[in-house]
């Protein structure tokens, strides 16, 4: 075990010499959950998960590795199949896409698990395009679903809303809408007006263009009406 120590330390002294460790690639934050993924996987594999006992995160080597992955090294105390309580180094290599974070391989009592960082940074653009594509539908689905509950939410306003009208003003603007209907259905394509009063604004040298489903669209001296009766 001290002979492991030993390798460990001589390990992070040399990524401090050759600038293998760059803290500032990622953030704190980051490296945090990095490690909590490496300990789940490393969990995964002992014989007694639930004696594991893991280091704090000062204590445990973050690395930028030169190939553009990321490294953690730590160790975990843990009961093996007879009940002893050991402890065991383990290293586990990352890559961080979008906001993906995935664990490459890593290694742990003398075994390797995962796929070599060579290989799979071979077929890492392809991982990329799919991540991104998956990242960009899943953006899809949620402005969906924020499109169709900010519905929901103005239909349940405006029934609520309603619930509120006063009855005698509904009906004041039923027999408007009944009165307004009789008199402006009646122009028709085509007719034209010196002056015309619609809906209490009075209008000059107008010209009927259209009038259908309650909407009349009238040309005049000032432009061109939408007015919906």
């Amino acid at each position: 075990m001290i002979k492991n120590k030993l390798v460990i330390q001589l390990f992070f002294i040399l990524t401090q010499v050759i600038g293998f460790l760059s803290a500032s690639e990622i953030s704190v934050d980051q490296w945090e959950k990095l490690y909590d993924l490496g300990k789940e996987n490393i969990s995964a594999i002992l014989k007694s998960p639930a004696s594991a006992r893991f280091p704090d995160s000062d204590n445990i080597l973050c690395a930028y590795r030169k190939d553009g992955l990321y490294q953690i090294t730590a160790y975990v105390d843990a009961q093996n199949g007879f009940g002893a309580l050991l402890r065991e180094d383990w290293l586990c290599i990352f890559d961080i896409i979008e906001d993906r974070m995935i664990v490459v391989c890593f290694s742990f009592n003398d075994k390797e698990y995962g796929t070599d960082p060579s290989t799979y940074l071979a077929s890492r653009r392809n991982l990329v395009q799919k991540i991104h594509i998956q990242n960009l539908q899943i953006k899809d689905r949620i402005l969906h679903q924020q499109e169709v509950a900010a519905r929901i939410q103005k239909h349940e306003e405006m029934k609520k809303s309603q619930s509120k009208i006063d009855p005698a003003y509904e009906k004041e603007k039923a027999i408007e809408r009944a009165e307004n209907f009789k008199k402006y259905s009646q122009l028709k394509t085509g007719e034209t007006f010196q002056n015309i009063n619609i809906l209490g604004k009075d209008f000059k040298n107008v010209k009927i263009v259209k009038n259908e489903n309650r909407m009349l669209t009238i040309k005049h001296d000032s432009g061109v009406d939408f007015l919906s009766y």
